[in-house]
């Protein structure tokens, strides 16, 4: 039951962060959209693939670093049982995103006409840190104890 349900997990976890940083990424994408038949078709078909090789890549990245928070035992007890830590790193890279929307920053276009961006530190910061703490949530405790119930009385019952 152990390895079945960690293995749900770690694709649960996997796939929550990836829909939600692909959809951040195409929000941005959608907010940096000028008009024009080319810039519709970029939107369409580029930055969709942009965004998905960019979402693995920091998937990889933030797997790498939590890498000790999945193997080292106490450690990821430690992680486990700080809920607020993940919630509040969500929330942290959330902010940081929101914020970097509303501080705006001066950039110049191909052309070289000017035009307003979101700021690019806070924006990379708070994608990091809202891929990093999604992609290692765990459910709470609660949900834990319970399908670790559920799986020894079936297996009781066998």
């Amino acid at each position: 039951m152990s390895f079945i349900y960690r293995t749900l997990v770690l694709f649960g976890q996997l796939a929550l962060t990836f829909c939600s940083l692909l959809g951040i990424y195409l929000l941005f994408a959608l907010m940096d959209y000028q008009g024009g038949i080319d810039g519709l078709l970029g939107l369409i078909v580029v930055q969709p693939l942009f965004g998905v090789i960019l979402t693995l890549i920091t998937i990889g990245l933030c797997a790498c670093i939590g890498l000790p928070l999945r193997l080292q035992g106490k450690l990821r007890d430690w992680w486990l049982h700080r809920t607020s830590i993940r919630f509040g790193l969500l929330v942290l890279g959330i902010a940081l995103l929101v914020s970097s929307v509303l501080n705006q920053q001066l950039v110049y276009d191909a052309e070289g006409l000017p035009k307003h961006a979101p700021n690019a530190w806070l924006a990379i910061e708070g994608w990091f840190i809202t891929g990093f703490s999604l992609l290692h949530a765990y459910p709470p405790l609660v949900l834990q104890n319970w399908f670790y119930r559920l799986g020894n009385s079936g297996s009781a019952a066998q």
